[in-house]
C-alpha cells in the first residue's frame, strides 16, 4: 500500500464507492456521486477523501446548463493517471468496495 494515501476502512461507504470509481480513471461530479453512491454530499467526501486521507484528486470547472436555462459552473474530480497507475492496492481495493457494496444493495429493504 502507498504510505501516502489512505483508504476508507469501510468499503460499503458512499467514500469507498467514490474513490473505487476514481481509482478506476472515472471523472465525476456532485451529480454524479449523487446519482451512482446515493449521496447528496459529493464535495464533502472529495474533501474528505482529498485532506483526510491524502488522495491527490484534481478537479476542474465543467460548464453545466440548468432546467431554467442558466449556466452553472461545476466540478468534475478525478486523480491523475500516474497516482492510479502507482496505487499498488487498487484492483484489492475496487474489487473490495465492489462486493461489499452489492451485498449491502442485495440486503437492502429486509427489514
Amino acid at each position: 500500500m502507498n504510505p501516502t494515501y489512505i483508504f476508507p476502512k469501510r468499503k460499503n461507504t458512499a467514500t469507498a464507492g467514490t474513490l473505487a470509481k476514481l481509482l478506476q480513471g472515472k471523472c465525476l461530479t456532485s451529480e454524479d456521486i449523487k446519482r451512482e453512491e446515493g449521496s447528496s454530499r459529493g464535495a464533502g467526501i472529495i474533501f474528505q477523501l482529498r485532506s483526510v486521507m491524502g488522495w491527490p484528486i484534481k478537479s476542474t470547472d465543467l460548464a453545466v446548463n440548468t432546467i431554467d436555462g442558466r449556466t452553472a459552473i461545476v466540478s468534475r474530480y478525478h486523480l491523475p493517471y500516474e497516482v492510479i497507475q502507482r496505487t499498488p492496492d487498487r484492483e484489492w481495493f475496487v474489487n473490495e468496495v465492489t462486493r461489499e457494496r452489492a451485498a449491502r444493495r442485495n440486503g437492502a429493504g429486509k427489514w
